[in-house]
């Protein structure tokens, strides 16, 4: 017999220990020494004297005395339980199959399974309903997860590598496998652990970073309408908000007199004037902020990073160049990171030039410009 997915299976163990507790403790009516849960009834489906359950082309199931635990956690698990005397009854309707499709159930098993305890084959009707209910409920899908896109031959290895069995979670489609994994990094270690070499370098968990092109940007005038302004203060104490302007003026001209980097001083500007920063004792005390607007040498990833930081805050940038044995630099606003096959490019807006594409692996150097290009 075909196995049930894993949820499937979970379900069913769920229901049938509940069943054959009640039963043991003589909850249900009829309980007796026939199909109590002795242990014996776990693993087979009835007692061996013949059919256990009767299926009527009504869609209702009858569940005789004769049937164990197995059985009557099965019909439980996939039907709706009306009642539980002598003779269980049950209903199989379309929102109890929904149910059981969701949990991993399938329409062939469910008739396969009932035509075995009932000794012969279902009424048409039920197996009409149960494959057009099971369309309805495998039409739309969701998913949460990582999902691995193959090849016929990784699909392959995939599928009948026995150490693999345990990391397919769902096949989505031809090739297409939900995964059990965590993460990202989780799902490249089991896929390189099986010969499928993976490599989640330039990935992220909430997904590819979509940029707004110059012409989307050009077209919402609005946008910053959107964003809450910072508050040095709650917006309950009147006074101190009317005092507001003075706070950052005075605290901004007291930064300007440490001996702090040209960024830092940059970083920590902006600190107070979101309101972090409220006395020149907290001015003193604070630590200086890391030097995050800064990515050269082999930092691949930082480089992207600080380009999608100043996508996102419209910040300019200044880049160290490569074009073989010339260097130069330009300086500008990133519009636009595309992806190639040779890789990652910026298309970046310069002060005085043209919109110009640049590959990321050409940039030496790449500095977040957290004031005004024009100086204002």
């Amino acid at each position: 017999m075909k196995d049930l997915l894993v949820n499937g299976s979970a379900v069913l163990d769920l229901v049938l220990g509940l069943v054959d507790t009640m039963i043991g403790l003589g909850i249900f009516p009829g309980g007796d020494a026939r199909f109590a849960g002795t242990g014996s009834g776990r693993r087979s489906g009835g007692s061996g004297l013949g059919p256990t359950i009767v299926v009527e082309e009504s869609h209702e199931i009858r569940i005789l005395p004769e049937a164990g635990p197995k059985v009557r956690a099965f019909v439980s698990a996939v039907a709706r339980l009306e009642s539980t005397g002598l003779v269980w009854t049950a209903t199989l309707d379309k929102d109890a199959a929904l149910a059981a499709f969701a949990w991993g159930f399938r329409a062939d098993d469910i008739v396969e399974r009932l035509a075995a305890y009932s000794g012969q084959p279902l009424p048409q009707s039920v197996r009409f309903s149960l494959d057009s209910w099971e369309a309805a409920g495998l039409s739309v899908r969701l998913r949460s997860g990582i999902v691995v896109a193959l090849d016929g031959h990784h699909a392959a290895v995939l599928e009948h590598t026995p150490r693999a069995h345990g990391l397919i979670r769902e096949k989505l489609a031809e090739g297409v496998y939900l995964l059990h994994a965590a993460n990202l990094k989780d799902a490249e270690k089991a896929l390189n652990g099986l010969g499928i070499r993976a490599d989640v370098r330039g990935l992220r968990e909430a997904g590819p970073a979509v940029a707004w092109t110059e012409a989307e940007l050009a077209s919402a005038p609005s946008i910053m309408s959107f964003i809450p302004q910072p508050m040095v203060i709650s917006p309950g104490t009147a006074i101190l908000e009317s005092r507001r302007p003075g706070i950052i003026a005075a605290m901004l001209a007291r930064l300007y007199t440490l001996d702090l980097t040209v960024d830092a001083k940059a970083a920590m500007a902006d600190r107070i004037r979101a309101g972090y920063i409220l006395s020149e004792d907290q001015l003193i005390s604070a630590d200086p902020p890391p030097d995050a607007s800064v990515a050269s040498g082999l930092d691949y990833p930082g480089k992207v990073r600080l380009l999608e930081r100043a996508l996102r805050e419209c910040a300019g940038v200044e880049m160290d160049c490569l074009d073989g044995d010339n260097r130069y630099r330009i300086t500008g606003w990133p519009r636009e990171i595309q992806r190639n096959p040779e890789g990652l490019s910026v298309v970046i807006q310069g002060v005085n030039t043209e919109a110009r594409s640049i590959p990321v692996r050409a940039v030496s150097k790449v500095r977040l410009i957290q004031t005004d290009l024009f100086g204002e």
